[in-house]
């Protein structure tokens, strides 16, 4: 939980009054939630349960839940109706988690339909920024959820090895972590 904690305080600096966001289903998005709620006038959208618990009665937030097929293991909104709602409005971010990233897929998670909404996210903003601890890097998933280079950011609780920050540069995405 701590690494979650260091990460939602680096992003924290990111987001600001105003902002329009769509967070995911992952628990470092809670955290993110947790870490921003001193902010005015946020818009919040996303397609987990636990968020929008977490959201809830935030004085000026405009929270808006994706609906969809309840998917129980991960308490999220997925399915055909998750997705409209996603492409429907458009963000200032995308804050996503993966379960690993590695040479071979890329980002990876744990299940399709789950990427499914996460990558309609990412195509519904203007930045993606992806949240991942040290212990994700050189970590497989099951499902590829896109290249390096679908994310603008990628925030981390500490510097990843050399040949990560090689990588990522290549790819043009902006790393960011806390220490």
């Amino acid at each position: 939980m701590e690494l979650k904690q260091r990460i939602a305080e680096v992003i924290a600096t990111q987001i600001h009054d105003g902002d329009y966001l769509m967070l995911d289903s992952s628990s470092t998005a809670i955290q993110v939630a947790k870490a921003i709620k001193n902010r005015k006038n946020i818009t919040l959208i996303t397609n987990s349960l636990e968020l929008l618990r977490e959201a809830t009665g935030q004085d000026g937030w405009h929270v808006i839940s994706t609906g969809g097929t309840l998917k129980p293991d991960v308490l999220a909104h997925v399915g055909p109706h998750a997705l409209r709602t996603v492409g429907a409005y458009h963000a200032r971010y995308a804050i996503l988690s993966c379960r690993g990233i590695n040479e071979a897929l890329g980002l990876a998670d744990s299940d399709d339909e789950v990427v499914q909404v996460k990558q309609a996210m990412v195509a519904s903003s203007d930045c993606a920024i992806l949240l991942a601890d040290h212990r994700k890097f050189d970590r497989t998933g099951f499902v590829a959820l896109g290249k390096l280079d679908l994310v603008d950011k990628l925030i981390t609780d500490t510097a990843p090895e050399p040949q990560w920050q090689e990588r990522l540069a290549e790819a043009g995405v902006e790393l960011l972590y806390g220490e």
